[in-house]
């Protein structure tokens, strides 16, 4: 009896679930002699995923990000061998989206010792996957077991990533109370800040007067817009008060040589 081979070609989507089947089948035959633990169904090995990295023996074109794996087929022109993102086909090389290497030793899921800012900036990816392309499954390792269940690792980033979101918006919400100065430097006249109801992008009903604002946990120094009248902001509610505004946050100092109501100030040269 003769057998015809079915045309790759012809029947692609066939050719795949096919050897999707035999692999699952091998993986199992494979678990019971050699008694590792089988992966569950939707979850690859590293060695699975590999397959998938759009090369000429490829049967897909797979890449995880975090641990979840997409099937990224329609933008095979930037995946597949010679495209611009190539290097992330096949494999989870999370860390390269944030640090731009693409040596062997870059090319890692392994996002420790990264910053919780770069982990937010990192989750813009994942967000970008997950609404662009076909989730998959998830790969077997740093962030999900064999069984698919998250690893300690995996919460570990959300939680970095979670601790970014509330750093920014508790900065946003302090440039509300403390916006940045407009400044601005001439040959003539050197630096020099001012304030406006609209200065440092914040529209607000107050112009407010110049200060330098003392960041604690760096140490660093901007210029900030303050609000001069109505009770503080950190007790806005509050029965008596000395209608000062902001202007006695512990933070604050003047400008040297400023006129503390001034709304523009002349920034000394060793600022």
């Amino acid at each position: 009896v003769y057998f015809e081979p079915i045309p790759r070609e012809k029947y692609p989507g066939l050719i795949r679930k096919i050897h999707n089947e035999l692999l699952r089948s091998a993986r199992y035959v494979g678990s019971f002699f050699c008694r590792s633990k089988v992966t569950a169904k939707g979850v690859f090995t590293a060695e699975e995923l590999a397959k998938y990295d759009g090369g000429g023996d490829s049967i897909g074109l797979y890449l995880a990000v975090l641990g979840r794996v997409y099937d990224v087929s329609k933008g095979a022109e930037h995946y597949r061998p010679g495209g611009g993102y190539s290097q992330f086909a096949g494999r989870d090389a999370s860390r390269a989206y944030i640090t731009g290497e693409f040596t062997e030793e870059g090319l890692t899921d392994d996002l420790s010792g990264l910053s919780d800012e770069n982990l937010l900036s990192f989750s813009q990816w994942v967000d970008f996957y997950e609404k662009d392309y076909t989730f998959v499954g998830k790969l077997a390792g740093r962030y999900y077991t064999n069984d698919g269940q998250p690893t300690d690792e995996l919460r570990g980033v959300w939680a970095a990533i979670e601790r970014a979101k509330q750093k920014e918006y508790l900065a946003h919400e302090k440039s509300k109370i403390f916006p940045p100065c407009n400044s601005e430097w001439t040959p003539q006249k050197g630096s020099s800040v001012w304030c406006s109801k609209a200065s440092g992008g914040v529209e607000r009903s107050w112009a407010g007067v110049p200060r330098q604002y003392f960041e604690r946990d760096t140490g660093s120094v901007r210029c900030v817009c303050v609000r001069t009248t109505g009770p503080p902001s950190n007790h806005p509610h509050g029965a008596s008060h000395k209608n000062r505004g902001d202007l006695d946050d512990p933070n604050l100092r003047e400008y040297p040589g400023c006129p503390p109501t001034s709304d523009t100030c002349k920034v000394p040269d060793t600022q």
